[in-house]
C-alpha cells in the first residue's frame, strides 16, 4: 500500500477519498526541518499546500520518496529543480 505523507491541513473528504483508494495516510501538518525529511524519505509521496516548502535539502536523500504533489495553484512552495535533478538522477 502507498504511503503519503499530508504535509499540511487537507479537508477530511479529501482524506477520505486517499483512504478510500487504498492509501496509507501520514497526517502530520506542520512538519519541519529534520523531521520533516524523515517523514519524506519514509513515504512514496507528500501532499503540500501553502506549508511546508519543500526545498533542495529535502529532496537531497529522497528515501522511498517518489511524488510531490501540490494541492492547489501554483508550484512555488516546491523547489523543483532540485526535484527534477534529484528524479532525474534516480
Amino acid at each position: 500500500m502507498p504511503r503519503v505523507l499530508i504535509a499540511d491541513k487537507l479537508e477530511s473528504s479529501g482524506l477520505d477519498l486517499l483512504k478510500e483508494a487504498g492509501i496509507e495516510l501520514d497526517n502530520r501538518p506542520g512538519l519541519t526541518g529534520a523531521a520533516l525529511q524523515e517523514a519524506l524519505r519514509a513515504a512514496d509521496g507528500v501532499i503540500v499546500r501553502s506549508k511546508p516548502l519543500i526545498t533542495a535539502a529535502d529532496v537531497e536523500n529522497p528515501g522511498k520518496l517518489r511524488a510531490i504533489v501540490r494541492a492547489g495553484v501554483g508550484v512555488d512552495t516546491i523547489d523543483l529543480a532540485a526535484a527534477t535533478r534529484k528524479a532525474s538522477s534516480s
